[in-house]
């Protein structure tokens, strides 16, 4: 039912765009980084305006373990990225005594960004000028709510005109937004004029009004949407598009590998997995339906994913184990969402969460 590519080089890529990739994205070297420690939410406005506003090479906003209930404003933060030739590194799971983050696990879970259902939740974008990387890693957004226009419910990450920022989005699990039929916008929106990196991260239970869970727009360079899992959300959008919408512009260069989309449902039309513009490859994926011509097809399938029931977790006997395409572990990443190593049996599992098996031993091995 699927089919499985392990040749190391996948379709498409080449070893000079993976490096180029892994410039933009990669924090520069630097002798110190400048590192925020929030620890409530009425420290969230002021220390992400300081480090968005930072003219430091490398920022780091680091954000202990809790629940980050965000009860006014349209939205919980929202703020202009500033700087050059910088990156801004947003990262969760962090505990240690009061004023410091000394400490970081790797539970998505224990630090969680919340709408409460009544705002929208995180974003913000790069200024005209900024040149430069953000990524965000191991949180948990959700409890979005939008019901005008076309803004993102949950996450939105672009750029103002003229500006250039890379995006990673790794280990991040996204649940629980909502939108009313009549926004257009997706509940996770990303969009980069220089390289584009979303690994490992769920997008789950949401309701996307008339768009999307989730949107990637690469406006050029080249990108990777990898080993995700799109699943159990609803769209009203009247194509029936309800799960993933990828386009790459200007001769950029997007590769669609390895994710797993299932139990989307479409209320207003036959529903579609995914929504491909130009520029887009795909490879090993497992959906329902795509609509759009990919730049190339490969290894992709359709049919259950076989989740343990009530989890996105892999049953053992899932045809999605160890369908995945390789990619070297530095574009794919390390860990899972659930912060378990990545790569366990023959191959790569589709989407999220790597399957883990009780007894890994010479009995029973992955």
């Amino acid at each position: 039912m699927s089919a499985v590519n392990t040749c190391p080089t996948p379709i498409g890529r080449n070893t000079v765009r993976a490096l180029i990739l892994l410039v933009v994205l990669s924090a520069p070297v630097v002798s110190q980084a400048t590192v925020y420690c929030v620890e409530n939410e009425t420290q969230v406005q002021s220390t992400m305006d300081m480090a968005l506003a930072s003219s430091d090479a490398l920022v780091e906003v680091h954000i202990k373990t809790g629940n980050y209930l965000f009860s006014s404003g349209d939205w919980g933060y929202f703020g202009v990225l500033q700087g050059t030739n910088k990156t801004l590194w947003i990262s969760g799971g962090w505990s240690g005594s009061p004023g410091q983050c000394t400490t970081q696990d790797g539970d998505v879970a224990s630090t969680v960004f919340w709408g409460l259902s009544q705002r929208k939740v995180f974003g913000f974008n790069a200024s005209t000028t900024f040149t430069g990387s953000a990524i965000i890693e191991n949180m948990t957004f959700g409890g979005g709510f939008n019901d005008t226009g076309s803004s993102a419910s949950c996450l939105s990450l672009g750029e103002q005109t003229g500006g250039v920022m890379g995006i990673r989005l790794d280990r991040v699990w996204v649940a629980n937004c909502t939108a009313t039929s009549n926004v257009t916008g997706a509940a996770v929106s990303l969009a980069s004029s220089a390289s584009m990196l979303v690994r490992n991260s769920v997008f789950a239970n949401i309701d996307a009004g008339g768009g999307l869970p989730l949107s990637v727009v690469l406006k050029a360079g080249v990108g990777y949407v990898l080993n995700n899992t799109i699943a159990d959300n609803v769209s009203a959008n009247v194509n029936g598009f309800v799960g993933l919408y990828a386009n790459a512009t200007n001769g950029a260069a997007l590769t669609v590998s390895n994710n797993l989309l299932d139990g989307n449902v479409a209320t207003a039309h036959a529903r579609v997995d995914v929504l491909v513009g130009t520029g887009v490859s795909l490879q090993n994926n497992r959906f329902t339906g795509i609509f759009g011509v990919p730049v190339a097809n490969i290894g992709s399938s359709t049919g259950s994913a076989g989740f343990i029931s009530g989890s996105f977790q892999l049953s053992s006997s899932s045809t999605a184990r160890d369908a995945g395409a390789f990619y070297a572990p530095i574009i794919q990443g390390v860990w899972d969402v659930a912060a378990q190593q990545r790569v366990r049996g023959s191959a790569i599992d589709l989407g999220a969460l790597e399957l883990q098996l009780l007894l890994e031993d010479s009995f029973e091995s992955p």
